[in-house]
């Protein structure tokens, strides 16, 4: 599923460089980034009120 478009995860972003949780995490690429980021571990770090062409998101639910 990576390269369509980033993923935009609830998760809140704390990493090496940015840790006040005021960003979200986004996994895999977009159409727009580059092929670095179209890998399942690519993790990076979007604001929750922006908008992008190459954003998006999954509804998912756990399986008991």
């Amino acid at each position: 599923m990576s390269g369509n478009v980033r993923e935009w995860c609830w998760d809140w972003y704390r990493g090496e460089d940015f840790d006040s949780g005021i960003l979200r995490v986004q996994r895999g690429g977009g159409w727009l980034g580059g092929e670095h980021t179209c890998v399942p571990t690519y993790r990076g770090k979007f604001e929750p009120n922006g908008i992008g062409p190459d954003q998006g998101f999954r509804v998912c639910r756990s399986v008991l």
